[in-house]
């Protein structure tokens, strides 16, 4: 596809070897190495020959297939086990506005037995 870059772009083509996906997901994973690798001052680059001597694991295309599946579902559970976390993170900041409300309105101590050998 026609496009206008500075010198320090690195074009990733698609191949016949790996599936795209995967391999996104695999520069994903190494992208803290990469960048530790980086070099320049304000803005630092990540050369073409680091981009060229990064192993790449090449499984047969069906391997790949099943690899990207399995890690796809992994990625979706992942998402729902944040979302579920996200969800009680706001009902506990409600049940704390309760027990807040409860505490100042004295509720909380009519019910409580002070065990007066403990104070």
């Amino acid at each position: 596809m026609p496009a206008a870059t500075n010198q320090a772009v690195c074009g990733i083509f698609e191949s016949d070897a790996i599936y795209a996906h995967l391999l996104y997901y695999f520069l994903l994973y190494q992208r803290g190495n990469l960048i530790k690798q980086s070099i320049g001052g304000a803005q630092p680059n990540i050369s073409q020959g680091i981009i060229k001597d990064l192993n790449i694991p090449l499984a047969p295309l069906p391997e790949q297939h099943r690899i990207l599946a399995n890690l796809e579902q992994l990625l979706t559970d992942l998402d729902k086990g944040i979302e579920y976390l996200e969800t009680t993170k706001q009902q506990l900041k409600v049940y704390r506005q309760g027990v807040l409300k409860w505490a100042f309105e004295g509720r909380l101590t009519n019910s409580l037995i002070i065990n007066k050998d403990i104070i």
